[in-house]
């Protein structure tokens, strides 16, 4: 079965840093985006790029994203639950070493300044029920909306058939 553990990371991260979080002072009225990947985009948005997994109400698609703040990507992906965006997650190469300081600077400049997550070297910023982190130290960008907690469980309930 497919073992995604950047899904597993969102969940997490969405638990652990909800909008409910004394001290979170990261909310913009920017709503936030990654090239133009809105969540909540409807699934026309993956036509073209390669299909990764498909089952239920939940398709994930390679994003082809190569650059983000001019740093090269390891990966990006789309994920989409019941026909609309609900998740982004993009690897980015560490030629920085365990920092992203470009990538910080132009997400802050573009939205605003970061709050910290409980993670070191975690930047969060919220809008609505929509939450961007950037972990430094993982080279992880991701944006999650409120759906990408049900694509979890789906592919949980997939990888149990398989025990």
């Amino acid at each position: 079965m497919i073992k995604l553990a950047s899904v597993i990371s969102v969940s997490l991260l969405l638990g652990a840093c909800s909008l409910n979080v004394p001290g979170l002072t990261s909310a913009t009225n920017i709503p936030l985006e990654i090239k133009g990947y809105h969540i909540g985009d409807s699934v026309t948005v993956c036509p073209g790029k390669e299909k990764i997994y498909e089952k239920e109400k939940v398709l994930i698609c390679d994003a082809k994203i190569a650059s983000i703040a001019n740093e090269t990507t390891k990966s990006s992906n789309l994920y989409f639950y019941d026909g609309k965006l609900a998740y982004i997650h993009i690897a980015i190469n560490q030629q920085q070493g365990l920092t992203q300081h470009t990538v910080l600077s132009a997400l802050t400049q573009k939205f605003g300044p970061p709050a910290r997550g409980g993670v070191p070297r975690t930047h969060i910023w919220t809008n609505g029920k929509n939450l961007m982190a950037l972990n430094e130290i993982k080279g992880t960008l991701l944006l999650a909306g409120e759906n990408a907690d049900k694509i979890q469980s789906s592919l949980s309930a997939q990888d149990s058939k398989d025990l």
